[in-house]
This record gives C-alpha cells, sequence and structure tokens, in this order.
C-alpha cells in the first residue's frame, strides 16, 4: 500500500539473469518514535530471464524506515560482475548522528579509511545468504564502481564531496578514476579529473568550498551544473575503458582509453 516503481534494470553479462531496482516511498522514523517524512528507498531484485526466481537480495535507504526493511543500510550503483551472477555496490552502515528529538534518525558512520563511509561490497545472486547478503571486496567504496570479469579488479570513481577522504595526494576540486585490486586490498590512480569549476573553488574543512566571483558563496546549483560524475566502465573485451570527464576545465565529453587485456600488466600496476 505504499507507492512503488520500477527505477532501472540490467541483464547479466550472459543474459541469464536480470536485475530490477524497485523504488518505494517510505515513511521515516524519529529518534523519539514518531513518523517522519516519506523519502525513496531501493530494493535489489534478481529474477531469471523467464521471470522465475525472484530474490530480494537487499533494501537501502538513507534513513531507517518503518517496516525495518532499511534499518541497516544505505547504498548505491549496483552492477553485475562480468562473468558472475553477482553484484557489486557501495555500502555503508546507517547510524542515528542526531540527538536532536525534531531531527529524523539517518546518516551514515566512518569505515575503511580515515572517515570513508562507503565499503565496497559482493552479492551473489545464485547463493543468497538472507543472514549475511553482502561480502566485502573493499573497505573504501564510493564513486560509480565497474567490475573487469571475475571482479577481481574494479574501476571507479568517487564523488566531488568526497574529495576530503583521500588525503592530500587529491588535488582539490578533482575526482580520481580508481583502479582497485580486490584481491590485494590497494588501489592505484589512473588520473584526477576536475569536478569543480575552479574559479569557484577555495579551501575547506579538508574538502573544499565554493565562492563566486567577487566573494559571494556559490549557489549549489550552479556547482551542480558543472558537475561531472566520470562513471568509468570497461569496454565488453576489457582492452579499452570510458567514462566522462572535461580536460582542462572545458566541455563535458565522453573519454576513451586503451588497458590491458592481461590480468598480469594490470598487477604490475600495484607493485
Amino acid at each position: 500500500d505504499v507507492p512503488t516503481y520500477g527505477f532501472h534494470a540490467k541483464w547479466s553479462g550472459d543474459g541469464e539473469k536480470i536485475m530490477f531496482i524497485v523504488r518505494t516511498l517510505e515513511t521515516a522514523v524519529r529518534i523519539d518514535g514518531v513518523l517522519g517524512k516519506r523519502f525513496r528507498v531501493q530494493h535489489l531484485i534478481t529474477m531469471n530471464k523467464d521471470g522465475s526466481e525472484i530474490r530480494r537480495l537487499i533494501s537501502w535507504g538513507s534513513k531507517p524506515v518503518v517496516n525495518g526493511l532499511t534499518r541497516d543500510h544505505d547504498g548505491n550503483h549496483p552492477t553485475w560482475i562480468p562473468g558472475t551472477h553477482k553484484i557489486t555496490m557501495n555500502l555503508a552502515p546507517l547510524v542515528a548522528h542526531s540527538k536532536s528529538f525534531e531531527s529524523l534518525v539517518e546518516g551514515l558512520i566512518p569505515s575503511g579509511r580515515g572517515n570513508l563511509k562507503w565499503k565496497l561490497v559482493v552479492l551473489d545472486a545464485d547463493n543468497h545468504d538472507t543472514n549475511a547478503p553482502t561480502v566485502e571486496l573493499y573497505p573504501a567504496g564510493s564513486g560509480h564502481p565497474s567490475a573487469r570479469k571475475g571482479g577481481r579488479y574494479i574501476l571507479t570513481d568517487a564523488y566531488s564531496k568526497e574529495s576530503g577522504w583521500f588525503g592530500d595526494s587529491l588535488k582539490k576540486g578533482t575526482s580520481p578514476l580508481r583502479l582497485i585490486d580486490t584481491q590485494k586490498s590497494r588501489e592505484v590512480w589512473l588520473l584526477q579529473m576536475n569536478t569543480v569549476r575552479p574559479d569557484v573553488m577555495k579551501d575547506a574543512d579538508g574538502g573544499f568550498g565554493l565562492i563566486g566571483l567577487g566573494g559571494p558563496e556559490v549557489d549549489k546549483k550552479q556547482l551542480n551544473a558543472w558537475r561531472c560524475d566520470m562513471h568509468p566502465s570497461w569496454s565488453n573485451d576489457f582492452q579499452l575503458i570510458a567514462f566522462n570527464g572535461r580536460p582542462r576545465g572545458g566541455l563535458r565529453q565522453v573519454l576513451v582509453a586503451r588497458m590491458s587485456s592481461d590480468e598480469g600488466t594490470l598487477e604490475q600496476l600495484f607493485t
């Protein structure tokens, strides 16, 4: 009896399974037990190509809700791991971050490196364990993960608002294009791409803030209008990668780079 709609669907690489993200509008719970406003909750559903064996692998949202399905996690960007029926995504636990009874129970707790919130996890559509639905792949998630065949190597980026989580080696106002070796639990940055207009940046609390020409703060709409998430992905033969970018601060473009299809060559990047 809650508003429900389909958000998006993806075929597995072999065409045998479908991932379907369903959204519901749920009612949040305040820390004093009073019901709050409605907000979106995502449910990851898998099924066979003929519609059989429908399973809910996990649900997530930014706030706990009345029915209890999303009391544990917030998450984003699930995608199939090629060559498997497994799914990788970003996931983070929920906590009550405010002691005010007027505030909704919401927020994320740090995990992994520094104050990074997200973990990169994997779910198995064939052997789903309802008591332990996810397995951690890497302690520092974020961005838009895209897996190489087999899932050892993950290509991802990071949200611009999380720039401060990656330390001084990340240039302010940029996002790293990250290649992760989940076996070694290490990552290398293939490049750093501007994601914020350079003329409106200022240092702020380990990350970056915004200033306008002449001093007044820039409206968040100006940031969002210029924002460019890289959304990296592999080609089907894993010899190329594609991602969004703004080279030298210019117009948004789709960029393509060649990557070795040999895992031994990729492994050398981490030595």
